[in-house]
């Protein structure tokens, strides 16, 4: 993608748009750090805790990191994408907690129309420029598409169970041409975390252990309010 994008400034000699800003530098800094690293991080920490809460769950994921790594050292793209079930902890938690929980849009209807009904799901118009918010935290949670939402059950990316899925109703990174540029090299750093993380630890919950997240309405992405505080064990 970076070289992609050189080679497109290399050609495009009009710089007029360009700004210098440094403020306007320090977001553009700031954005890939939160979103390339720090949503990373937030989905490792929420994957844990469920798995800590569900230690049947996580033997079984253990299980499947230990026979696929065995005792290599090295760990190839191809053995990450083996692993099915890492996969499908990694989707559900996606589904519980999505990083983002509000996309933004912009109603952009074609053949320069001003206005674009929704009908028979609504009875309105939305106009064009008008900004669309979409809470994929709700969609992820509505009981029309999710049965028993609130329940931690990676069983629901089964390949069979996909589907059955309803368009539209998983949208962790969006969905459409404007979706998260990051998508899959945030899906691979995930997974690697808890490759490596899982490979030599085991999770527990302990006294501090809250029985359910709570989330920082002040805060971008989707965050925990407190820390959660979960049992470590080294296991070789």
């Amino acid at each position: 993608m970076l070289l992609t994008l050189k080679m497109e400034a290399a050609l495009n000699q009009d710089r007029t748009h360009f700004t210098h800003q440094e403020d306007y530098l320090v977001a553009q800094a700031a954005m890939f750090e939160l979103t390339g690293i720090e949503s990373c991080a937030m989905t490792m920490t929420f994957a844990l805790y469920e798995l800590a809460k569900q230690p049947l769950l996580q033997a079984r994921l253990r299980a499947e990191i230990r026979q696929t790594l065995g005792e290599a050292l090295d760990i190839t793209y191809d053995k990450v994408q083996g692993m099915h079930y890492l996969a499908m902890i990694v989707d559900e938690t996606l589904r519980k907690y999505p990083n983002v929980p509000i996309l933004e849009r912009e109603c952009t209807p074609i053949n320069k129309k001003r206005f674009v009904a929704l009908r028979p799901y609504a009875d309105c118009f939305v106009r064009r420029g008008m900004p669309v918010y979409i809470s994929n935290l709700a969609i992820h949670h509505d009981p029309q598409y999710w049965p028993e939402p609130s329940r931690f059950d990676p069983e629901r990316f089964s390949p069979e169970n996909r589907k059955l899925h309803m368009p539209m109703s998983y949208l962790p990174f969006g969905a459409g041409p404007h979706n998260c540029i990051g998508m899959a090299i945030a899906q691979v750093q995930i997974k690697l975390g808890l490759i490596h993380f899982l490979r030599t630890h085991r999770v527990e919950i302990c006294e501090k252990t809250v029985d359910n997240i709570e989330f920082d309405r002040k805060f971008l992405l989707l965050s925990n309010q407190s820390d959660i505080y979960l049992s470590v064990e080294r296991c070789l």
